[in-house]
């Protein structure tokens, strides 16, 4: 069993500075962040927040990604 609360805390710290860095614009870091945040909260059983960052991680891959099929979609599909 892992420290999941500190896994969080350093995925919204890295969230922060990915959206900071990248202007707040989407990018694959930022959606991979949300993506193991969501993680995270899975695994503490918090499913309201998993669903709400693996929710987040997706819409920003697929705006990322128009009109493809790319692998980090599926990833965030198979959450």
């Amino acid at each position: 069993s892992g420290d999941y609360q500190a896994a969080i805390h350093y995925h919204l710290l890295a969230i922060a500075a990915y959206r900071e860095l990248y202007k707040n614009r989407p990018h694959a870091h930022i959606a991979g962040s949300l993506n193991n945040l969501g993680s995270a909260y899975d695994l503490l059983e918090e499913y309201d927040l998993a669903i709400q960052y693996h929710s987040e991680a997706l819409a920003m891959r697929e705006e990322l990604y128009p009109h493809q099929f790319h692998p980090e979609i599926c990833i965030s599909l198979s959450n």
